[in-house]
């Protein structure tokens, strides 16, 4: 659009809309930088969201050296939409005949420096808030949390000075994006779980015990490569008018065709593989023989305490160690003698393997020892699921034939926080042994060292519950809603750390994976909550096989701790029913984007209810149905309950104030009453 000769006096307006005309038409070339730079200013919003922050929660919650790493990669990524965005500006009218930027400008160097600056400060200054404010922290550890923040942005200026230097050509942006590549890879292998399981540089003393990355660093990381390769594939390909988005998605898809991307768990093969049918019968281990050993523990009429854990990230798992290990604490013997099973889902599952991976042999530990397992229950293991998601995950979508042969088969992120939870058995609770298989824990089971474990999970292509877990459960098959791993893979064997791993698969956070093995069925597994998420259908198997064997030997006394944590808005108590006094909610007004989400939220919805109903209905008719038998099953007196709603994340890190919270949660008049009602059980004559 041109101006007319001679055109004296005031614009039109059409006239005066041509700059603003030809500012949209460069939405489209400058979609990738504009993209980059509205999700750093938009992250701390997104994660601080209630929805969000069921999976997102502390993110931003940070040691010293972490927000170093912050305050280095944020102000880079922020400099990556920008450089990005002039490159477009520069060279894309030249290419792809689009007019020139309405409004060039004056000093290029100070806008690029002032706009990296407001798309930095968001992150930066939600990191420090969070991480200084919860719990709050004394003035020198604010201080040392500025300083680190400084530090990082201080090495951040001088590369993007250097950069700012270098990249003014087609040239110097690919030695950019190569300069990103070569850190991202650095990265990657600095901090691989097979060196650093925790994502920490232990070796590297600076503060907090080390050199740790964080996971939002692997966001930011990824966020800085993905800036560059989309926005230098769009400027080649908008002249063509391909659609980026469709070459990736061509790329990523295309390989799957002939390629075996699928995630996988690693079995291992028995030693029982070459032993005959008799042998491997006697080397099998019943409920039947949970009992016995409990039995010949106990003086007197026996008793039976059975556990149901259920699912909720590292707030499951800290509850979980917490009640166990308090318990043992108060009760001694009285209570290590009576326990018969623990059945967990999900985050229960972290829990309660660590609660049984320190030698017990029937006997209680030391309190230097509980009080070890409840610190590494709140172990976070953030980081490595990070680590995974931005390396091996990533190149599986767009390496997919790689897979298998370079790229190794069960490296993902599933993978990565095994090799976290194997690094809390090793360093915290001192054990060299984390390869304990299931197989290998039934002689301890048999002899009653210790109670019979028993990790939730599901297998997708079916519905059915698959329990992992020591015991064989001959009700296990096709009359019975479950399967047992024994039962499904008789001469394979699988790590105690994979087992809880393969029950706490939380969608996303972790794969589903299938067998490593050319087995049959090779099912994929889901995490435990699929099924129940309160591990009470796992316990009921037991229970159905134990009782007879229990009440046979002359027990009568059975009791039910169910240990919970509630992510619902409203909790429910243990009948599934609605909560007395509970006020009707007002209808809302939901329009459209309900039509998208409903269907979801109605699946959850109803997954939650309908777990709850029927978990409390099993147990009734279980008390029913041997209150006949005179035997009596406890099942509502020792429920320990955290209301998490709102309150905790759903995710495998909490924040030193919120682990604090949690435990407080033992001193509570429901915790202590339900407490007294198991010390009153094991210590009944």
């Amino acid at each position: 659009m041109s101006l007319p000769p001679g055109g004296g006096g005031a614009r039109s307006p059409l006239q005066s809309r041509a700059p603003l005309a030809r500012a949209l038409r460069w939405l489209i070339p400058l979609r990738y930088p504009m993209t980059l730079g509205a999700a750093l200013l938009a992250l701390p919003a997104v994660a601080d969201a209630p929805a969000a922050r069921l999976f997102l929660g502390n993110l931003f919650v940070l040691g010293t050296p972490e927000l170093a790493v912050v305050g280095l990669l944020t102000p880079l990524t922020a400099w990556t939409a920008v450089r990005t965005a002039r490159l477009v500006l520069a060279k894309a009218p030249a290419r792809n005949g689009i007019p020139p930027w309405p409004w060039p400008a004056r000093r290029p160097a100070l806008g690029s420096a002032a706009l990296v600056a407001a798309l930095s400060v968001p992150i930066v200054v939600t990191a420090l808030a969070r991480s200084s404010i919860d719990p709050p922290v004394a003035a020198a550890r604010l201080a040392a949390h500025v300083v680190a923040l400084a530090l990082g942005a201080i090495v951040a200026a001088a590369a993007v000075f250097v950069g700012e230097r270098w990249v003014g050509s087609h040239r110097g942006a690919l030695g950019s994006a190569l300069v990103f590549g070569v850190g991202y890879a650095g990265i990657g292998f600095a901090f691989h779980p097979a060196r650093s399981p925790d994502g920490c540089l232990t070796g590297v003393r600076i503060v907090d015990g080390g050199l740790c990355f964080p996971a939002l660093g692997y966001v930011l990381v990824v966020a800085a490569l993905c800036g560059w390769t989309l926005a230098g594939a769009a400027f080649w390909l908008d002249r063509y008018g391909v659609p980026t988005l469709l070459v990736v998605v061509l790329v990523a898809l295309a390989p799957l065709r002939w390629a075996d991307a699928d995630h996988v768990y690693r079995m291992d093969r028995s030693t029982a593989a070459d032993e005959t049918e008799a042998i491997r019968r006697t080397a099998a281990v019943t409920a039947a023989d949970v009992v016995a050993a409990l039995v010949a523990r106990q003086a007197g009429r026996p008793r039976l305490v059975v556990v149901a854990a259920s699912g909720g990230g590292s707030a499951a798992a800290l509850w979980t160690a917490t009640v166990l290990t308090r318990l043992e604490e108060a009760n001694g013997g009285a209570f290590t003698r009576a326990l018969g099973a623990v059945s967990s889902a999900s985050g229960g599952s972290f829990g309660s393997l660590v609660y049984l991976a320190p030698v017990a042999d029937g006997q209680p530990r030391p309190p230097a020892t509980l009080a070890a397992i409840r610190a590494a229950a709140a172990q976070p293991t953030l980081r490595p699921v990070a680590w995974g998601l931005a390396y091996p995950d990533l190149w599986r979508v767009m390496l997919a034939p790689a897979v298998g042969t370079w790229l190794p088969r069960a490296d993902d992120r599933g993978w990565a926080a095994e090799q976290a939870w194997g690094e809390v058995w090793r360093r915290t609770l001192a054990r060299d042994d984390d390869a304990v298989t299931l197989r290998s824990w039934r002689a301890a089971v048999r002899r009653g060292a210790m109670p019979a474990p028993i990790f939730n999970a599901m297998a997708v292509e079916t519905g059915r519950q698959m329990l992992l877990t020591p015991l064989d459960l001959a009700a296990a098959g096709d009359g019975a809603p479950f399967d047992t791993f024994f039962g499904t893979y008789p001469e394979r064997d699988v790590r105690a750390v994979t087992a809880a791993r393969l029950s706490a698969a939380f969608p996303w956070i972790s794969p589903q994976p299938r067998p490593d093995c050319a087995c049959e069925p090779a099912w994929h597994i889901a995490d435990g909550g699929y099924f129940d998420n309160d591990g009470i259908a796992g316990l009921t198997a037991f229970l159905d096989e134990a009782l007879p064997a229990f009440h046979a030997a002359g027990g009568r006394d059975v009791l039910v701790v169910q240990i919970r944590v509630a992510f619902d808005a409203v909790a429910r108590p243990s009948d599934g029913t609605s909560p007395a006094g509970a006020k009707e909610a007002a209808i809302p007004r939901r329009g459209w984007p309900f039509a998208l989400t409903g269907p979801i939220e109605a699946l959850l919805n109803a997954r939650g209810s309908v777990q709850g109903l029927r978990n409390a209905q099993a147990l009734s008719l279980l008390q029913a149905r041997w209150a006949g038998e005179g035997v009596r099953i406890g099942i509502d007196e020792a429920v320990f309950h955290v209301d998490a709603a709102g309150k905790l994340p759903l995710s495998w890190q909490l924040t030193p104030a919120e682990r604090s919270a949690v435990e407080a949660v033992w001193a509570s008049d429901a915790a202590r009453a339900a407490a007294a009602a198991v010390a009153q059980f094991v210590g009944r004559p």
